[in-house]
């Protein structure tokens, strides 16, 4: 059932500054202080006239994982001058992954040093929770008291970083939601959007997995079980998925199944299906309303006629 309560937007501004989104971008929650900068390693030249990333902040570096398990290799630091340690990284040999920079800092001076060195331990432990990106840091720094007002602040602070991230196609520290949330937590998140379940019963394609989509995501739940064979029709992304869940130990191979180890999140109702079917299929078919005939594509037309009608 669809959520109905009442949400709190933000607005969230972005300002691309040679006018193209390949650039340098500056991007902020509309009445908060803290601002977030995305930039080329080729063009961090472009830093050079950004007063306020010359102050205390947090700096992601991206690149590529070469080992290719995960999508992403990622290095997360702080420093009591975010431009001048970029230019350190810049001539590290060591960093020759490094293709994009993210980070973050302020316009006021909350964020100071240790809150700084607060957040750095705090995005280390959530990335390597989400298991989105492999990290390239060595040691995961333990996470540094403070007095109560500044770990709220510190945590505020990190609230509004991980809101701007997705925004700008960063998933690295999105955590994975679970069909738990669902189940206990609806009533204490109301903001929460969630479906029904779904599944793909063993009678259909001879495997039984479950699904749910929370927030527009979707997600097949721990426990649901797919082929281990695939057939030619599975397209190479999902041929890549699958090898990358088995590599990270999400999927584990029981006889003629895989078995899903945790709850995995997916761009669309197809591309889970066919991870399960082990072949090219349409998920918006596949999935259905759990102990129903109603399939993904017939339950999604209701809800939005009723959204319709509502209005």
């Amino acid at each position: 059932m669809t959520n109905q309560s009442r949400v709190v937007g933000k607005t969230i501004q972005i300002f691309l500054a040679n006018g193209t989104p390949d650039g340098l971008r500056e991007v902020q929650i509309k009445g908060r202080a803290e601002r977030i900068y995305v930039v080329l390693r080729s063009q961090l030249g472009a830093l050079a006239d950004w007063e306020f990333v010359s102050k205390t902040g947090i700096y992601v570096l991206f690149g590529d994982d070469p080992d290719g398990k995960y999508s992403e290799y990622v290095y997360i630091g702080q420093s009591d001058n975010v431009r001048n340690r970029l230019l350190q990284h810049d001539n590290n040999p060591e960093n020759e992954f490094w293709r994009l920079t993210l980070l973050l800092t302020s316009t006021d001076d909350n964020l100071h040093g240790a809150i700084a060195r607060y957040l750095e331990s705090r995005l280390i432990e959530i990335a390597r929770n989400a298991k989105r990106a492999r990290l390239k840091n060595d040691q995961y720094p333990p996470i540094p008291r403070l007095s109560k007002s500044d770990e709220a602040l510190a945590e505020e602070i990190l609230d509004a970083f991980l809101t701007l991230l997705p925004v700008n196609n960063f998933h690295f520290a999105t955590p994975h939601i679970t069909h738990r949330i669902s189940a206990e937590t609806t009533e204490t998140s109301p903001s929460l959007d969630t479906s029904p379940i779904f599944e793909i019963s063993r009678l259909r394609i001879g495997v039984s997995a479950t699904a749910q989509e929370v927030d527009g995501k979707f997600f097949i739940l721990k426990g649901s079980k797919a082929r281990a064979a695939i057939q030619e029709s599975l397209s190479s992304n999902a041929k890549n998925r699958r090898s990358q869940l088995i590599e990270q130990g999400i999927l584990r191979q029981e006889g003629e199944y895989l078995i899903f180890g945790d709850d995995v999140e997916f761009s669309s109702p197809s591309a889970a299906a066919q991870i399960v079917a082990g072949a090219s299929v349409n998920g918006r078919l596949y999935w259905f309303v759990q102990g129903t005939e109603t399939t993904y594509a017939e339950w999604s037309a209701k809800r939005n006629e009723e959204a319709l009608a509502g209005s």
